[in-house]
């Protein structure tokens, strides 16, 4: 069972703000698996059921509008969330990774 809470998340401490789009050359290089976040049978993060993300995998959120860099870990050893937004759900959040 998921509990919500109603209560405002710090994301100063853990996270980084990215920019859209990464240039180097006038040319954009990095590539990236883009899609939403499911949470699959042993409770681990997976992007379009495709790609798991274990813990101490970095991966970009879009929340707001805004492309934040964060870490998937594992909370003693039971649940996954994301450094600096524990608490928040990432079920069908939109996220990246880089390739």
């Amino acid at each position: 069972m998921e509990i919500k809470t109603n209560h405002k998340i710090d994301l100063s401490e853990g996270i980084t703000i990215l920019p859209k789009s990464v240039k180097r050359d006038n040319k954009t290089e990095e590539k990236y698996v883009e899609g939403i976040l499911y949470k699959n049978k042993v409770g681990r993060y997976e992007i379009n059921k495709e790609y798991g993300l274990y813990d101490g995998s970095e991966v970009e959120l879009q929340l707001c509008g805004t492309w934040v860099k964060t870490k998937i870990l594992l909370l003693e050893g039971v649940k996954y969330y994301a450094e600096g937004l524990n608490g928040m759900s990432l079920t069908n959040v939109l996220a990246r990774i880089k390739l």
